[in-house]
Order: structure tokens, then sequence, then C-alpha cells
């Protein structure tokens, strides 16, 4: 395998901009429109989703190299990887769910540890509803339950089998979902709860994973099979249909709609790693307020639901205390507003808290 340097993906932080915006446009809106049809907010955790398993493998697969160079150790790497991975996600996960914990909002003390342990998703899964501000935290449970056993296998399995490996966590989810997506609905339960489950989304981390082994070295891909990749229209056009043709609670969506997310995620991801040429294309993921909007991308996803939320909350609290904050009646203003505030807060939080804790990683490189 490849062990060269990763080099920085310039046009990656444009799709993280991109997909965090496609989640608020799904999650924002009330109602029934055909923003909120089109489900854009799965195909932003999509691409999150097959983003992580392409950047983790692909930094897993080039320490693989080093281990079996006798360079570092595995011990070194996984202990490397875990410190780094806490600096950029714990601050302020932890932070925002202390606030929620002291001030008692949306009933967090009685399932905090659901959430201070990263099982939201199991605790979404189990009581089949969703919780308000906090329920897209079920995606950051995911990955963090992928960061402490997606290391351990890269290590441990052969180099020779990887592709085996990661062909399965593409291939098993799909089948899984059907399953238990069955057994769900026989038992009077909403099917849609199935795709929180953890093995559910493996297949998201898998596709990327692969692309990653692609480009390591470690996984030929025929080049008749490449061709169908060299367009993403295909993938995007079946997402589309299977979005607005079935319902979301069917079994056939459960089965197949990730599938085509994760075939367009992965597509678009492979010529944005190696950078877009179409002037157009470029023009977009190399547009500043996009790579600006990517960097912080993870303080607006992690924001998102609770900005609206705490707004409501101010204007109870306003209400009790005879003070008068102004209501936003009309959706364009309210969203606007919401927005202006998210990035702020998006910012300052990468400036003063993300920022200088993240640069503490150069006393763990790899």
């Amino acid at each position: 395998m490849n062990s060269r340097p990763i080099k920085y993906m310039l046009q990656l932080d444009a799709l993280r901009a991109l997909a965090v915006l496609a989640v608020i446009v799904e999650h924002w809106p009330s109602g029934e429109n055909i923003l909120v049809s089109l489900n854009l907010g799965f195909l932003g955790v999509s691409f999150f989703f097959v983003l992580s398993g392409f950047l983790i493998s692909q930094i897993l697969l080039r320490n693989k190299d080093k281990i079996i160079a006798k360079e570092t150790s595995i011990g070194r790497v996984i202990k490397q990887f875990v410190v780094r991975r806490a600096l950029r996600i714990f601050p302020i996960y932890y932070l925002t769910i202390f606030v929620f914990y002291f001030l008692d909002l949306s009933g967090i003390r009685d399932k905090f540890a659901w959430y201070f342990f990263y099982g939201s998703n199991f605790y979404l899964f189990k009581i089949m509803e969703w919780d308000g501000p906090l329920t897209h935290f079920w995606t950051l449970a995911i990955e963090e339950q992928f960061y402490l056993f997606w290391p351990l296998l890269i290590m441990l399995v052969p180099s020779r089998h990887l592709s085996k490996l990661f062909l399965f966590f593409l291939l098993m989810p799909p089948i899984f979902r059907l399953v238990m997506g069955y057994i769900v609905q026989s038992q009077q339960g909403e099917v849609i709860f199935v795709e929180l489950l953890t093995f559910s989304c493996i297949d998201s981390f898998g596709i990327g994973a692969l692309l990653a082994l692609h480009r390591t070295g470690g996984f030929k891909i025929n080049l008749k099979w490449l061709k169908i990749f060299r367009n993403f229209d295909w993938f995007i056009l079946l997402y589309v249909f299977f979005v607005l043709y079935f319902p979301r609670e069917s079994l056939i969506n459960i089965l197949l709609l990730s599938v085509f997310a994760n075939l367009f995620a992965v597509t678009v991801i492979s010529k944005a790693s190696n950078g877009y040429e179409n002037r157009w294309i470029k023009s977009i993921l190399e547009n500043q307020i996009l790579l600006f909007l990517g960097k912080i991308s993870y303080g607006i996803y992690l924001y998102h639901n609770i900005i609206p939320y705490f707004y409501s909350v101010m204007i109870n609290q306003a209400k009790k205390l005879s003070i008068e904050l102004p209501v936003l009646d009309n959706d364009l203003l309210r969203y606007t507003v919401y927005f202006v505030i998210l990035i702020v807060v998006s910012a300052i939080s990468w400036y003063v808290i993300e920022k200088p804790i993240n640069s503490a990683k150069k006393y763990f490189n790899y």
C-alpha cells in the first residue's frame, strides 16, 4: 500500500458545508414541502458518513503501512488516533450536553447517560421517538462508535483481507436493515428508526473505506466498473425516484435509499478529493464562503437544532417576565435570523473553543 502523507483536500470542506446545509434544509421547515420530501438531511448525513469512512480509513491504512515497516506500533497509532479524535469532537459536544443538564432542558437528566456515552441512537431506537433539539446527536453517536472499533479492525486484520472486510461492511448492512425493518414493522414499530442502528449505517463508512483502500493501492477496481462512477447523475436520479415514489417507511426504501445515497456520495467525494477541474463545479467547491462554512461545519451541525430551541425557550421565559421579544412569524425572516445566529455561534465556537483545543493535535502526531 501507499504510505505517502495525505494531502489536504480543499474541495472536501465545501462538501461538508453543502452536506450540513442539506441537513438544515430538512430540519428547519415545519410541515410538508418539496425540500422536506427530498430527504436532503438523510443525503447530507450519508455524505458525512462516507467522508468519515474515506478520511479515517486513509489515515489508518497509511499508518498500518508504517507499522508493517516497523516505523511505529499499533498501540501508538491507536492512542494517537483516539486522542486526536477526542480533541476534535469532545469539547463542544460535552459542553452542549452539560449546558442542557445544568439548565435542565429537554428532559436530558432522565436520559443523560445515553448522551454522555454516545448511545443516543440506541436510545431513540428504544423509545421509537425523536428527541427534540438533541435528535440529530444520533449521528454523532454512530460516528463515535465507528471510531471505537474501526482502528482495531484495520490494525488487526491482515492487509490482504481488508478488501473482503470492507466489502462485508458494504454489502451486509442493507440486508440487516431489511430484516430488522421487517421485524420492527411486524411489531407495529416505526421502520425508519432501524436506520439509527450502528450496523445499519456501516455501509456508508464501508464504501468510503473501499475508496481509501483503492487510493492506497490495496484494492483494485476493474476499469469497466469505474465507468459507472464517471458521473453521479444516475445515482442522484435513483435517489430522488425512491424518495418521491416509495413511502419513507417502506421496506424497499429502508433497503435501497442508503445504497443510492452512498453511491452518489462516494462518486462526488472521489472526484472532489482529487479536485474537480470542471470550471463551474470547481468555482462552487472552492468558493471561500463554502470553504469557511465547511471549516466550522461541526459546530453548525451540532448547534443547528439547538438555536431554534433556545430562541423558543427565551420567548417563553420572557413572557413570564412580561418582556416582549419579537415573534418571528414570517418563515423567511425566522430562518434568516436562525441562520445568522447559527453561523455567529459556530464561528465563535470554532475560534474560541475548537481551534485552540484542536491545535493540541501537534503534540500527538502519528
